[in-house]
């Protein structure tokens, strides 16, 4: 089956032709339906490297990170599902264990 032939395809290929998706970080805000999350063209904020001082996440699987930024809509590593965001950071690992540390500090 040609993916052009589906909805999503569709709607895809008309969101790439208006050069909105499928390069670079653009790839990973291709929400479920095909939608593209564009926050980051409509508020005039470029997405940016995480700042290591802000970014959270918490491991749920082997590859699998639950980002806990508020803004993660401004990540360009950040990719939505549902209510929530995934962390794609090619350091996310890290993170994860930089939360772990901060949360065990705070315990008594």
């Amino acid at each position: 089956m040609n993916p052009k032939d589906s909805s999503v395809g569709k709607e895809t290929e008309m969101l790439q032709q208006q050069g909105h998706v499928n390069t670079g970080a653009n790839r990973n805000r291709i929400l479920m339906n095909g939608a593209v999350s564009n926050n980051s063209k409509q508020s005039g904020v470029k997405p940016k490297l995480p700042d290591p001082a802000v970014c959270r996440a918490r491991q749920i699987h082997d590859e699998l990170v639950e980002c806990f930024v508020e803004q993660a809509v401004e990540c360009k590593y950040a990719l939505r599902y549902g209510f929530g965001w995934f962390c794609r950071h090619p350091q996310r690992h890290g993170i994860v264990a930089r939360t772990k540390a901060e949360k065990s500090e705070r315990r008594p």
